[in-house]
C-alpha cells in the first residue's frame, strides 16, 4: 500500500508540530519530553523519507550554518540534561558551567602529565 498525499501531509504537519513542542518543553525544562520529541521527529522523518527541504527546515545543516527548528545548540543542551546530568537535577550547574568544568579537568590532566 502506498501512502496517499493526504497521509504524507499529515505526517509532515505532525513533524513540524513536534518541533514546536520540543521548544515548548525545553523552555519548561521538561528535558526528557523534549528529547522524546526530537528523537521521534528524527526517526519518523528518516523512516518516511522526508524531502530535503523539510529536513533542512526541521534539523538545519551544520555544514552551511543553516539553523533548523530543532536548534543544534538546544538539542545539545537537552541531551546534556537528559544523558549527562539526568533531568532530576535541573539547575545547579548550567551547560556552560559544565563545559568550563570539563575543560578545566582536561587541562589539569595535561599539566599533571608533565
Amino acid at each position: 500500500m502506498g501512502k496517499s498525499m493526504h497521509d504524507t501531509e499529515e505526517i509532515r504537519k505532525a513533524l513540524f508540530k513536534l518541533a514546536e513542542n520540543f521548544t515548548t518543553y525545553y523552555q519548561r525544562k521538561e528535558y526528557r519530553t523534549a528529547k522524546n520529541c526530537y528523537d521521534t521527529a528524527l526517526t519518523v522523518a528518516m523512516f518516511v523519507g522526508l524531502n530535503q527541504e523539510d529536513m533542512l527546515k526541521l534539523f538545519g545543516d551544520r555544514d552551511t550554518g543553516r539553523a533548523g527548528m530543532f536548534s543544534e545548540n538546544v538539542v545539545q543542551r537537552v541531551f546534556y540534561f537528559t544523558s549527562v546530568k539526568g533531568d532530576m537535577d535541573r539547575g545547579t550547574e548550567t551547560y556552560e558551567e559544565f563545559l568550563l568544568r570539563q575543560r578545566r579537568i582536561t587541562l589539569s590532566k595535561l599539566y599533571a602529565k608533565k
